[in-house]
């Protein structure tokens, strides 16, 4: 998985960031992260919900949307938090709550009911195997252009890419 290229959001704290290559596989990453979590507290693991909403999908001390660790696009955003919520509403829209109900289905898939800590394992596996790569770009930096130079296929962006990594600066 190739990591997620960032830049600082303009007017806010230091701790929120633009993604500005990555988004879809870090919401990939956290809707499975939601699966798990739903997963195991079906078969009744008491401490799941917790631990991973407050290591890896909420800061429970902010308020609102910046209590979510990622926010994406608008077209997504209410399905997304439905699925971080935990609430029905938006599990079924047709993007988020597909891959949502893939990563529940293929976690009924696996689970062995012969072995209670399958499912446990997933998650370090996910987490344990992922690569992240943070640049921080000055406030007159040009995002576009470090994006570009790093684009992992060495290929130049197509116009959407450019288009999207143009929006972010």
């Amino acid at each position: 998985m190739g990591g997620p290229r960032s830049g600082a959001r303009a007017g806010t704290e230091s701790s929120q960031w633009i993604i500005v290559d990555g988004q879809q596989r870090l919401t990939t990453l956290m809707l499975a992260l939601c699966a798990i979590r739903d997963h195991l507290m079906a078969d009744e693991d008491p401490t799941a919900l917790e631990r991973i909403n407050e290591l890896h999908l909420i800061n429970k001390f902010q308020q609102g949307e910046s209590r979510y660790r990622l926010l994406p696009t608008q077209a997504d955003r209410t399905a997304f938090k439905a699925c971080v919520d935990g609430t029905r509403e938006g599990k079924s829209d047709r993007l988020i709550g597909n891959a949502y109900q893939f990563f529940r289905g293929m976690l009924k898939e696996f689970d062995d009911p012969a072995d209670r800590h399958d499912i446990a394992r997933v998650e370090p596996v996910l987490l344990d195997r992922l690569n992240l790569v943070q640049i921080m770009v000055e406030k007159d930096g040009n995002t576009f252009r470090i994006f570009e130079s790093i684009n992992n296929t060495g290929m130049r962006l197509s116009t959407a890419g450019a288009t999207s990594a143009r929006r972010s600066e």
